[in-house]
C-alpha cells in the first residue's frame, strides 16, 4: 500500500518587464508603448491572480517584488531583454530572478 501523497499547487505571477519611467536599448518598444506593456503585464497578472482565487489556489505575486528589476534595470534586472548574454537566453530570467522567486515560493509554503 502506497502512502497518501498530498499535492499543493501554487500559481506564480509574472514579473514587471517595463520600467515605470524611461526607456532602454534592451526593451525594444517604441517609447510610447512602455506604459502599454506595463499595463498589459498588470492585466495579465490580475487575470492569473483571479483564476487562482477562483480555484482556491495559492497565488505568488511577482509584480510587486519585481518593481525596480525590470528589463531596463541593468545589473538589477530579473529578465534579459532583446540582446544576447552569457547569463540567460533572450527574454528569459536571470539567476537573481530565480532566487527571488524561490524565496517568495518558500514564504508562500510557510
Amino acid at each position: 500500500q502506497h502512502p497518501r501523497v498530498r499535492s499543493l499547487v501554487l500559481v506564480i505571477g509574472y514579473p514587471q518587464l517595463a520600467p515605470e519611467h524611461g526607456t532602454c536599448r534592451e526593451l525594444t518598444f517604441a517609447a510610447g508603448d512602455y506604459s502599454y506593456l506595463r499595463e498589459f503585464i498588470v492585466d495579465v497578472d490580475a487575470t492569473v491572480e483571479a483564476a487562482a482565487e477562483r480555484t482556491g489556489t495559492t497565488y505568488v505575486d511577482l509584480l510587486g517584488p519585481s518593481e525596480g528589476h525590470d528589463v531596463c534595470a541593468g545589473a538589477d534586472a530579473w529578465v534579459l531583454g532583446a540582446y544576447s548574454s552569457t547569463r540567460a537566453m533572450i527574454w528569459h530570467p536571470f539567476g537573481n530572478e530565480h532566487r527571488a522567486v524561490a524565496a517568495l515560493v518558500l514564504d508562500a509554503l510557510r
